[in-house]
């Protein structure tokens, strides 16, 4: 699985999304279009990937926008809402890219084990040049 890191500012919910996907993209893991893909997909679908209390999972049917397994972050340095009723504001953005459903699901597999042993806060707290290795943690699930 390919991983990208970074912070960075965003004033809505749409453009740090935007900005998470971009950094799959620079990664090779998707196309351009998968990051407007994500933002239609939240806009159809509402909030449903703010998973807890400040963190968000975007992601979309890939199609053939996707050419490897990926994640990505955007820590954000002031969160932002995304409209969800009780888990905004966000400050930790990460996108999922997957070129398969058995990507994808190993993909949120390895997500949901790496934030129950305590990656969130570890991120949270980390320099911004610690970020790439502590996501590349994921990849390695």
């Amino acid at each position: 699985m390919l991983t990208a890191a970074a912070t960075g500012v965003a004033t809505d919910w749409r453009t740090a999304i935007l900005q998470a996907a971009a950094l799959l993209e620079q990664s090779g893991a998707t196309s351009r279009e998968y990051g407007p893909r994500c933002v239609q997909s939240a806009e159809e679908l509402g909030p449903y990937f703010v998973l807890s209390p400040g963190i968000a999972l975007a992601h979309a049917r890939a199609d053939d926008m996707c050419q490897a397994a990926g994640l990505s972050l955007l820590r954000l340095e002031k969160p932002v809402a995304f409209g969800h009723y009780t888990n905004d504001p966000v400050d930790l953005v990460f996108c999922l890219a997957s070129p398969d459903n058995e990507a994808h699901m190993a993909g949120l597999r390895a997500f949901a084990l790496a934030m129950a042993d305590g990656l969130e806060t570890r991120l949270r707290e980390a320099a911004p040049e610690e970020l790439p290795g502590l996501l590349a943690e994921v990849a390695r699930r």
